[in-house]
């Protein structure tokens, strides 16, 4: 399991016996429904013990990149299960969803799925963070040797992280919060139950920016 992996190589770069440095990822975005694309991506990476900044587009609302930044292992994992996720659902699932047909409420396509969005993405981020923590548990109940616990050392790499991307990235803008109209969330959570956040072959490309914070 994905989460079990990312424990592992955790608790080999604490104990030195494999290097895992900070680095980043920039995620090209594309409309429509880019800024719940970044979310996803912000969500999933926060999940995984890394932290996202949005590169807004010209146009109003636009996200043309998300950059994920964080320990090489984890930036392996955010990767990964986004791009299997933005395909799997938030890009094959979401053209099916639409309002249901008994409401007479004249809510837009496009807002119900904003919010089909925003809950499977919710939905993941709930999942992903019960996992890591399940996998740190398991490692610990496990673990022969002496030595710091998996919560511990995921707890200071999550420290390291806030710090260097502090210092990465000064003088970000905090998000503005949305107020999304659509009735979709419940649906997205849904789905995001049924989600399949395993996670294939590690991989992935390397990039950097700037902009605002996830």
């Amino acid at each position: 399991m994905m989460a079990l992996h990312g424990v592992n190589e955790a608790m080999l770069a604490a104990t030195g016996v494999k290097q895992d440095a900070l680095g980043e990822r920039r995620i090209p975005l594309a409309d429509p429904y880019s800024q719940e694309k970044a979310q996803l991506a912000g969500l999933i990476g926060r999940a995984l013990g890394c932290r996202a900044v949005r590169h807004p587009g010209n146009g109003r609302g636009q996200i043309v990149a998300v950059t994920i930044f964080g320990y090489e292992s984890d930036l392996q994992r955010t990767e990964v299960l986004f791009t299997s996720l933005l395909l799997q659902q938030a890009t094959r699932d979401v053209v099916r969803q639409r309002p249901p047909a008994w409401t007479w409420t004249g809510e837009s396509t496009a807002a119900f799925r904003r919010t089909w969005l925003t809950g499977f993405a919710t939905e993941i981020y709930r999942r992903l963070t019960a996992a890591e923590r399940t996998a740190a548990d398991q490692h610990d109940a496990a673990a022969i040797a002496s030595g710091p616990s998996a919560a511990l050392v995921l707890a200071d790499r999550r420290s390291v992280v806030k710090k260097a991307f502090e210092e990465r990235f000064t003088n970000l803008q905090k998000g503005r919060q949305r107020r999304l109209s659509g009735s979709g969330f419940g649906a997205g959570i849904a789905a995001g139950r049924r989600a399949e956040v395993g996670g294939p072959r590690l991989g992935g490309a390397r990039g950097q920016s700037r902009a605002s914070s996830d």
